[in-house]
């Protein structure tokens, strides 16, 4: 896992926040699996926004929450954010580490939407994980409530990066495709299983 973290000086906090929130789907798509703001007490306008993803092939531009085109974010940024990649130590003994799952929701999607995130996962979630170790995973969908539900429960963390490359790469070769964002991503220490 790979942690991003942006500091910056926002001049307008409010102008900036929505542009932020716009392109929430857009930082989904570029593999960001959660993030946080942090508002300084004693800093007004200092703004820290802490992401995480699945391995270090993030590029820190595509990260800007108003993005290189569009809306400028001149008016509401004070100056050019700082950037930090950070990856967490090494286990001592890796083999320790503990089986876990990566649940992801998609809730409230028109029918259309719906037939696009099941045929996303179709003709290139699944033919990407087909020589994918260490995991078991199943695609669910309520027609009638407009939702989805993806479970795949890892052995590793190392396999786990591995399979996200493998879709990250399916994916960059139609960048145009409509694939619906999640509206939720959580991950789980997995305690018991059968089978």
């Amino acid at each position: 896992m790979t942690t991003l973290v942006i500091t910056h000086a926002v001049a307008e906090y409010d102008a900036w926040k929505q542009v932020f929130d716009e392109h929430a789907a857009s930082r989904r798509e570029h593999g960001c699996l959660s993030e946080e703001l942090f508002r300084s007490p004693d800093a007004a306008g200092t703004i820290m926004n802490v992401m995480r993803f699945p391995n270090r092939r993030i590029t820190a531009g595509r990260h800007e929450p108003c993005g290189r085109r569009g809306r400028s974010s001149h008016r509401v940024v004070g100056h050019r954010p700082d950037r930090h990649v950070l990856t967490p130590e090494p286990r001592e003994n890796p083999e320790d580490e503990a089986m876990f799952a990566v649940v992801t929701m998609f809730e409230g999607e028109s029918p259309q939407d719906l037939q696009a995130g099941m045929s996303h996962v179709e003709e290139e979630v699944l033919p990407a994980l087909r020589d994918a170790t260490g995991l078991t995973g199943c695609w669910l969908v309520d027609r009638e409530q407009g939702r989805r539900l993806s479970l795949m429960v890892w052995d590793s963390q190392e396999e786990y990066e591995a399979a996200i490359a493998a879709i990250g790469a399916v994916r960059a070769r139609d960048p145009d495709r409509h694939r619906p964002a999640p509206t939720s991503f959580s991950r789980w220490e997995v305690y018991g299983r059968i089978g």
